[in-house]
């Protein structure tokens, strides 16, 4: 039968692997705490100095494996991989966690002066890398709508993985048509019109405003180098109906015909998953 000092003897030894990280009690008794150790280890060389050598300890592999990224990060890297955008690597944070930078030509700062206007102004926004924008313009999300409930609010089930996948697949794809660079920035186009309230009845408007979003579409090459887009970098645009009472459809396919004008000829048809056009600057 053991001696209580040979019991307090062994209790303070650690498996070999292991390391004393302070104490912990069980069953009313004190133990030591024993832990994988996960620190660099330093020997000694034949030379008498002291040489650095990295263990593959839990520390050091939970780096590896982007132990510091967020759940949103780790599921827009593993999705991203999935479609084959790598971003900045794998488990690189760095294109991520950049804050896009907006861009636009509107500059008025009395709203009273856009009542009645038919001017267009260019809104773009840069993303740091394809998966940025993926995830910026939800292509990758965990929701998607489910019909409405009975006060008209939506209601929303979790998407499966696999749809994000498909929607990022899709950009890439358009990407890879138009010549872009998948590795680099994108920027994303949206043509806006100051004023909305532009009635049915106000045909002279409607032309007037119709012709200005033309005028626009045009501008957009000159306004993408005012926001820094390089030659090569991805332009992604989504065409909507701007008029109102127009027929969403039809509004978005003329409007499709002058983004792809805008883009360039190697610009992608309209996508029917995404909504997106995908062109490069040049």
């Amino acid at each position: 039968m053991k001696t209580y000092q040979e019991f307090i003897s062994e209790a303070k030894k650690c498996w070999p692997g292991y390391k004393k990280k302070g104490t912990q009690k069980l069953f009313g008794k004190t133990y030591n705490r024993c832990v994988k150790e996960d620190i660099e280890e330093l020997e000694e060389s034949s030379g008498g100095e002291r040489s650095g050598r990295r263990t593959r300890g839990k520390l050091t592999l939970a780096r590896g494996r982007g132990a510091d990224m967020s759940k949103s990060e780790r599921t827009t890297a593993a999705i991203s991989k999935k479609a084959g955008l790598k971003g900045t690597g794998k488990y690189s944070t760095k294109d991520l966690r950049k804050k896009s930078r907006d861009y636009t030509t509107y500059d008025s700062e009395d709203e009273e002066d856009d009542y009645g206007s038919t001017e267009q102004d260019h809104f773009i926004r840069t993303y740091s890398s394809a998966r940025k924008a993926a995830k910026g313009e939800q292509l990758i999300k965990k929701f998607k709508p489910a019909g409405r409930t009975a006060t008209g609010m939506t209601k929303l089930k979790t998407a499966p993985s696999s749809e994000s996948v498909r929607r990022v697949k899709d950009l890439k794809k358009q990407m890879t048509k138009a010549g872009a660079d998948k590795k680099g920035r994108v920027h994303t186009v949206d043509i806006m019109h100051r004023d909305s309230g532009v009635g049915k009845g106000d045909k002279d408007g409607q032309m007037e405003r119709g012709r200005n979003f033309i005028a626009a579409v045009k501008d957009t090459p000159n306004q993408l180098k005012k926001a820094g887009a390089k030659k090569g970098e991805a332009v992604v645009g989504k065409p909507t109906a701007v008029m109102p009472g127009e027929d969403k459809k039809t509004g978005e396919a003329k409007r499709a015909k002058l983004y792809k004008k805008a883009f360039g000829k190697r610009s992608t048809e309209r996508s029917a998953k995404t909504g997106l056009m995908v062109g490069k600057a040049d």
